[in-house]
């Protein structure tokens, strides 16, 4: 059995040889089905049913579940940065979609969960916090089907993936982070009405599932229906009256007015429900990065640490002035949005 030191310093690296490797060994089914237009398949299915299998590879985790009455398992990855082991709060990322694109190929992956992994590894350094970066079902690593993302059982595997990796860390507490897709399955575990969460940092995050999903849908002539989607799809602007009760935790939602990939006026009015529904919520508009201003990492970590210290939110949001002020919309506080 491995030491948790040993997951902290090498996990990180090992996991980018896994993702590579977990793609690399589907290659040829990947060509045939990009030419059937079927990109997205399940990896690691040996790993997703066996703790062996699975945990015998340092920076992964057997996670078994239960939903819908069925007991459900997936191997997931994850890497920890160095340091700072002795502080029992910690800051749990989840990283956005993968495109088909980029799936298809391969490329990328690795490369990006090394930026990923120096760019956490300085926020620790600077904030002397761990961050914990946990793979998303089907991506860097982990095992299942990434085309199925953002249905239920996702949300239900990377909160039981949080519960066994708390233990496994010895942490306590929590500060959720996420970038787009992750920032999504952030605020859908808050839902499910965890008690350990003392912030909240929800990076370019789609939170109106449903209705978003509808409307692409429709658009791309399709025939579904908006009870359809809310079978299919975890919604977390549908469920934050299930979120706990907390007046000491803060939830930030961070976004570019200006993105055209979730659109900010969705993230204005999740900030908005939670704040009437009792939680201390603060709306972030920031100038994200990339040719569809969607990246927030750049605030979202930096963020994150911060809370993870109990930084008072109007000294977070002055660190974060200069991205704060290429905007016009301005930055609400506190109870009201």
């Amino acid at each position: 059995m491995y030491s948790i030191h040993r997951v902290a310093l090498f996990g990180g690296l090992l996991v980018f040889a896994v993702a590579a490797s977990a793609i690399g060994s589907a290659s040829g089914a990947l060509a045939k089905d990009a030419a059937s237009g079927r990109v997205f398949r399940p990896l690691l299915v040996a790993e997703s049913k066996s703790r062996v299998l699975c945990e015998k590879v340092p920076g992964r985790i057997f996670v078994s579940y239960r939903f819908r009455g069925k007991t459900m398992s997936e191997c997931i990855a994850y890497f920890v940065t160095r340091g700072h082991e002795s502080s029992e709060r910690a800051v749990v990322y989840l990283a956005g979609d993968m495109d088909r694109e980029t799936y298809r190929k391969g490329n990328g992956i690795a490369p990006n969960l090394k930026r990923q992994y120096k760019a956490m590894q300085r926020s620790a350094d600077r904030f002397k916090t761990r961050y914990v970066f946990i793979s998303r079902v089907g991506l860097n690593g982990s095992s299942g089907n990434h085309g199925r993302r953002r249905a239920p059982f996702e949300t239900f595997a990377m909160n039981r993936a949080v519960d066994l990796l708390k233990a496994r860390l010895g942490i306590r507490s929590l500060v959720l982070a996420g970038q787009s897709g992750g920032s999504t399955i952030a605020a859908s575990i808050l839902t499910l009405g965890r008690q350990d969460v003392a912030c909240a940092v929800l990076g370019s995050g789609a939170f109106e599932i449903v209705n978003m999903r509808y409307k692409k849908l429709i658009k791309l002539g399709r025939k579904i229906t908006r009870d359809g989607l809310r079978r299919r799809s975890f919604d977390p602007s549908a469920r934050i009256d299930a979120i706990a009760l907390n007046p000491d935790r803060r939830i930030f939602v961070i976004g570019d007015p200006d993105d055209t990939t979730t659109l900010f006026d969705q993230q204005r009015r999740f900030a908005q429900r939670l704040a009437s529904a009792g939680h201390h919520s603060v709306l972030v508009p920031i100038r994200a990065k990339g040719e569809k201003q969607h990246s927030a990492v750049s605030s979202t970590l930096p963020m994150a640490g911060a809370c993870a210290l109990d930084t008072p939110t109007r000294q977070m949001l002055h660190r974060l002035k200069s991205r704060v002020a290429h905007v016009t919309v301005p930055v609400s506080i506190g109870e009201t949005v």
